[in-house]
């Protein structure tokens, strides 16, 4: 690369940072986009391309842009660290355990929220792995180094949770409670790990009711609550609460066919 291409990429790399400063993610977008096509063995921009795909759900094409970095650059540190955060997402939760382990070494001289935030993943991929005591411990750990910011969750009995669940349906306004004959809701502890969101708090399955025709009127519809996705979300008993309830009655929305923003009747 020329002194004249190391400026300019030395000066898109200033202007990116300072449109994330600003939040201006469109431009941002833009910019990496064009950058990309001028300097595309560049690095930092390749990690910026995977920052945005992730930040925008698209976790695969991170993954695959952060792993192609490693191969080039196997220890630095924020793409190694940001494959262990992709893993999370996309529900791979034994190999993101071992990319959260191989970090630990390189944490030690990262600051406390950055190394908190490593034993709370840990936390979260070994209560995945059905590992309930490693992953108190990490989660405890995870709260010394950073009380401000993580908590070990909660571990209510099924018999608390679903009294939740039950106080939450009694939120439900009557007008709508009475069409809900054919609706069970039950609870498991985490959505399957091949779903979309792998900390997803609830699903619907069913045909909401505008949708239904004649013949499928008396349809069974299921409602999941999802114990341990509510759990590791919320730090207390009363934020856990309202939670059950907001996730409880989003879904019976959908049951009804009101779009999201359209849900004030519910709350």
């Amino acid at each position: 690369m020329s002194a004249r291409d190391e400026e300019a990429l030395e000066r898109l790399l200033d202007r990116l940072d300072e449109l994330e400063r600003r939040q201006d993610t469109a431009a941002l977008g833009r910019e990496v986009a064009r950058g990309r096509a001028r300097f595309p063995e560049s690095i930092d921009l390749i990690e910026w391309e995977a920052l945005l795909a992730g930040e925008g759900g698209n976790h695969p094409r991170a993954l695959e842009l952060l792993e192609s970095v490693l191969a080039r650059a196997p220890r630095r540190f924020w793409p190694r660290r940001e494959r262990a955060a992709t893993l999370v997402e996309l529900g791979r939760f034994a190999d993101a355990l071992a990319a959260l382990d191989d970090l630990l070494p390189a944490a030690r001289l990262r600051d406390l929220d950055e190394r908190a935030s490593l034993h709370h993943d840990r936390g979260l991929c070994l209560d995945r792995l059905g590992r309930a005591e490693e992953a108190d411990r990490a989660f405890a750990h995870a709260a010394k180094l950073a009380s401000g910011e993580f908590f070990v969750p909660l571990r209510l009995s099924a018999e608390e949770f679903d009294a939740l669940v039950e106080r939450a349906l009694d939120h439900i306004p009557r007008r709508f409670s009475s069409y809900l004959q054919q609706t069970v809701v039950t609870v498991d502890d985490y959505p399957p790990v091949d779903g979309e969101d792998p900390f997803v708090l609830g699903v619907y399955h069913g045909v909401p009711r505008p949708y239904r025709g004649a013949g499928g009127k008396d349809d069974l519809d299921t409602i999941v609550v999802y114990k341990r996705s509510h759990e590791v979300t919320c730090a207390d008993r009363a934020k856990l609460e309202d939670e059950v309830t907001r996730t409880v009655l989003h879904e019976i929305a959908h049951h009804f066919g009101i779009d999201h923003d359209d849900m004030g009747d519910f709350q």
